[in-house]
């Protein structure tokens, strides 16, 4: 009987994970976390996914989805927090991901920075392409890249990381490849007769 009292009053469970689906993905993407003891509710439970707090769309006792949040980046650690006790740990790896550029328009030979997750500390021989055209990078970190606008048109931004790709986002070029051009028209009185 006492120790049954004892095993009561130490009824403290620890939420387990067991399989992450998929492993990889980018920043805004779900992942599915199936286990245990992750409570019916989510109350005042988390998930953390490289130590930052992830936004959840479904919870319930045996599996939880999550979206993988911005600030997370390469192998990032899957958290899930149910009464103050965490869960073991498991691995997700933050593919490379561009967030909208801001702005979204630029001059050619003007400076962007775009900003993402998991470009790697330093370019290496990953590259920035703008519409096809690789862009002349000056700074490269993991979570951020400043580049030169190339001369051609207006397009997608991709960048290439140990030969993946990433999402694309469109950049609008000012005066590119094609130019834009501006014909003024001039009205010139014709005099008729002599």
């Amino acid at each position: 009987m006492l120790q049954f009292f004892l095993d009561v009053l130490d009824d403290t469970t620890v939420p387990d994970i067991d399989l992450l689906t998929p492993n990889h993905g980018q920043v805004g993407s779900s992942v599915t976390i199936d286990g245990a003891d992750f409570g019916v509710t989510q109350d005042i439970s988390i998930v953390t996914i490289d130590g930052i707090l992830a936004t959840v769309s479904s919870w319930s006792n045996l599996q939880i989805i999550a979206v993988v949040p911005v600030g997370a980046t390469g192998t990032a650690d899957v958290i899930v927090t149910v009464g103050g006790n965490d869960s073991n740990t498991e691995t997700f790896t933050v593919d490379p991901t561009i967030l909208p550029p801001t702005p979204n328009s630029g001059h050619v030979g003007g400076s962007i920075t775009i900003t993402g997750a998991s470009f790697g500390a330093t370019q290496g021989a990953s590259t920035i392409t703008l519409n096809g055209v690789t862009m002349t990078v000056t700074a490269w970190s993991d979570t951020s890249i400043t580049a030169t606008v190339p001369n051609t048109n207006s397009g997608n931004i991709i960048i290439t990381v140990g030969g993946t790709a990433t999402n694309s986002w469109a950049f609008a070029v000012v005066g590119g490849a094609s130019g834009t051009q501006v014909w003024n028209r001039i009205d010139i009185p014709l005099k008729m007769g002599i």
